[in-house]
């Protein structure tokens, strides 16, 4: 299971490459709040017909707890806010510089998984972090 999660993770780091490369270009002529729309409203288009294909995705639905569709609705409107941020960074800096300042959200994960959920953070994690947020500023700053 760790080596499928893996390459599902290497294979959405190399998609979202992609997706920055794409933005980049789009964003020269077409505003962050405009491609927000469009991303989300398509998305939900394509994503009708595999829903409902979707083995138990349908039934799915009326078995999500109350708190979970308190976490849904959060992670839905954080999910919006976040994507017209990283839009109008990749807008004002080009898709490098800002995917590189986006590179520190893992940091972000541990620290609000430790704070909310009380997750264990430990000083590997936080080591880590410090050298992610100091290589994407020398990146930035010398690339």
């Amino acid at each position: 299971m760790k080596k499928i999660g893996f390459l599902y993770s290497l294979a959405a780091a190399a998609t979202w490459g992609l997706v920055y490369a794409f933005d980049d270009r789009i964003l020269v002529s077409v505003s962050p709040v405009t491609l927000l729309f469009l991303e989300s409203f398509l998305t939900f288009v394509v994503l009708i017909p595999v829903f409902f294909f979707h083995q138990g995705g349908a039934a799915e639905i009326s078995t999500i707890s109350t708190r979970n569709w308190i976490f849904i609705l959060a992670s839905l409107i954080l999910g919006a806010v976040a994507n017209f941020f990283i839009f109008s960074g990749i807008k004002y800096l080009g898709a490098g510089p800002a995917s590189m300042i986006e590179l520190a959200y893992p940091l972000f994960v541990a620290l609000f998984c430790f704070f909310l959920f009380r997750q264990s953070l430990s000083i590997w994690v936080a080591v880590g972090g410090v050298f992610m947020v100091a290589g994407a500023m020398i990146i930035i700053k010398l690339g």
